[in-house]
């Protein structure tokens, strides 16, 4: 008797996406042991971890060293799960965040929410970096039904 396992391609995407996080996450703690604190970090979801960081040093000539600590598909609660990693082990100068896009998409999304979770991370990182400058980048609205 021949058994038939039919998977579900979204949720065969949803497990392939949430171990790409986890094993980004574990690069990151390795990395971070051999960074110079005080940098410049980019932090976020995939528009930061996408960004074209080298091209955009070579391009304004900056001799600052700029660490990326994007993941792609990254929401809100995520990134505050994980601020010691992304953020704090660091310690850099200055923080350029873009952070909230994917949050769009939960099932229990409220902008309420986001905001409240959002100004979290934020308060955060100025309690435990006060001299850091913090950029918050804009971003985009998702459409749940073309994704």
């Amino acid at each position: 008797m021949e058994q038939s396992f039919e998977m579900d391609p979204r949720k065969i995407i949803e497990a392939f996406m949430e171990n790409d996080k986890r094993d980004k996450i574990q690069r990151y703690k390795v990395l971070n042991q051999y960074i110079k604190k005080g940098q410049v970090l980019f932090v976020g979801s995939s528009l930061m971890e996408q960004f074209p960081i080298y091209e955009f040093i070579q391009d304004y000539d900056i001799k600052e060293t700029i660490y990326n600590r994007g993941v792609g598909g990254y929401t809100t609660m995520e990134l505050l799960e994980v601020l010691d990693t992304l953020v704090f082990d660091l310690e850099p100068s200055k923080i350029f965040i873009n952070i909230g896009t994917n949050d769009l998409n939960l099932p229990d999304y409220t902008t309420e929410g986001l905001i409240k979770r959002y100004e979290t991370i934020l308060r955060r990182i100025i309690q435990r970096l006060p001299q850091v400058k913090i950029y918050v980048m804009a971003y985009y609205p998702v459409n749940g039904e073309y994704v």
